[in-house]
């Protein structure tokens, strides 16, 4: 890790630029380049209109040491983020956990919606309750668009390789990322909450399961409708108009 320059956005929007050093970023980019070709993970679709998520090599794979980082990178990167979570969220580090944590890709064209991690953008919450704070690490900033915007918040943080952002990802910090107009923004993501599973009643959490099922399901859906459009050479705005695709 490099010397980290902490920025306060808001009482819990914060950015750690230089959380990894460009040369970490570009090591982290190779493995995840390198392991495709060795099939042991591949690209699959998400949520997010042309957004990927893929694995990473198991602990102690030869890869690592090839780029120049610890066989445990990203047990130990999930380490740090809790504790930036820690930070931000003013909570004490042995109550924060992890919900997920995932690398993403986002293709020419993708974008996010205005959108709560954790509700509806009515604030009704749901099978996501739990994924109250948000830490996500810009890997490269080698593109167009892409950028971070608060709803009603006249703040909108320009991606840099490195840079960490730690928010709470509530309805009250409403977001979207604008569309990525060349090139691939890659970050790696996570998700936190600041009470153990457990704390949660039963009821909750099985409400929360159901729940689950209905989202996966209507999400699936919407990624076939993507993907027909696409196999027609042809993309979706943000509005929703569909339009000829052209590969940079």
């Amino acid at each position: 890790m490099s010397n980290i320059n902490v920025i306060k956005f808001q009482d819990d929007i914060y950015g750690f630029e230089n959380f990894l050093t460009e040369e970490e970023c570009k090591s982290v980019l190779s493995i995840l380049n390198e392991q495709i070709d060795l099939n042991l993970h591949q690209w699959v679709p998400i949520s997010f209109y042309e957004s990927f998520t893929i694995g990473y090599p198991s602990e102690g794979h030869p890869l690592f040491s090839k780029y120049n980082l610890q066989g445990n990178f990203f047990q130990d990167l999930q380490k740090k983020f809790k504790e930036k979570v820690a930070f931000v969220s003013g909570a004490n580090i042995e109550k924060i956990s992890n919900i997920g944590l995932h690398i993403q890709r986002w293709d020419k064209g993708s974008y996010a919606h205005y959108h709560s991690d954790n509700s509806d953008n009515d604030g009704n919450l749901g099978a996501f309750e739990r994924s109250r704070y948000a830490a996500f690490l810009y890997l490269n900033d080698d593109f167009e668009g892409g950028e971070l915007e608060f709803k009603d918040k006249d703040l909108v943080v320009r991606p840099k390789a490195g840079l960490l952002m730690v928010f709470h990802g509530g309805h009250k910090n409403i977001h979207k990322v604008h569309t990525i107009t060349k090139g691939h923004r890659y970050t790696i993501g996570s998700f936190w909450d600041d009470k153990a599973y457990e704390d949660y009643p039963e009821e909750k959490r099985k409400f929360w399961e159901e729940q689950l099922k209905k989202d996966r399901a209507a999400q699936n859906e919407e990624i076939k409708e993507w993907e027909e459009v696409k196999s027609q050479g042809k993309r979706i705005t943000p509005t929703g108009e569909i339009y000829d695709f052209i590969e940079d």
